[in-house]
Formats: structure tokens, sequence, C-alpha cells
């Protein structure tokens, strides 16, 4: 099995968390509608990061920031998206659901993908 150190950092800040409220696996679980063993192997950095949506409902139950979490699991922090005119040629809900549904691996290759086109540009010579 893959392990990550993002999936360990934020692993590590959901367990401190849930020991400083001496919360148990089983009542934070439940409240966000997830399997304790699941919710464990995520504080032990053995799974990927739950995708936002679900982060978004952890980080109220464990008293953290939602955007030190999201941050904490590697997804971006485009909430005021809305107030941004197009960003990129992309409406404000094309990037909602982008952010609810692309994985940080996802973003990893978004990020190579704009790189690898930047670095054609810098190369062309100019006219």
């Amino acid at each position: 099995m893959e392990y990550n150190e993002k999936w360990r950092e934020l692993g590590a800040l959901l367990r401190t968390a849930r020991k400083r409220l001496k919360l148990s696996l089983h009542a934070v679980a439940a409240s966000v509608g997830m399997s304790p063993s699941y919710l464990s192997r995520i504080e032990r950095g053995e799974r990927r990061p739950p995708a936002p949506e679900v982060l978004r409902r952890l980080a109220p139950v464990l008293q953290l920031d939602t955007n030190v979490v999201l941050e904490a699991a590697g997804y971006r922090d485009l909430t005021n998206v809305a107030e941004l005119p197009h960003p990129y040629g992309m409406h404000p809900e094309e990037w909602r659901l982008a952010i609810a549904v692309l994985t940080p691996e996802d973003w990893e290759d978004v990020e190579a993908l704009i790189r690898t086109k930047v670095g054609r540009h810098l190369r062309r010579p100019k006219p």
C-alpha cells in the first residue's frame, strides 16, 4: 500500500484534534457518516484524504478550521472563486465541481500540464 507524507500529516492533525476533545473514533465517524475503521486508517496516514465535502463535515466536529483541514489534505482553497470573473475561462460552478471531485494527485497533473505549456511558450522564438 502506498503511504504519502501528506496523508500522515493530515492524519496526525485529525487524531490530535480528536484526542484533545476526548472523542472516540466511533463518535466522530458516526457524526460524519464514515466507519470507525476508515477514520482510523485516515488518522494513521494509510488512506488518501477523503473528498472535500467529507472534510468540510469533519472539521467542525473536531473544532478545526475547514481551510486548514482542506490544505492539510492537499486540496485547494477556492471558496471565493465566485467572486472572480470566470477565471481561466471557466464558470465558477465548473471550478466548484473541479474542487469537489479532483484529488490532490489530479491537481498535481493539472499543475504539471500548466508548467509544460508555459515552458513551451518560453522556448518559442519571439516573432
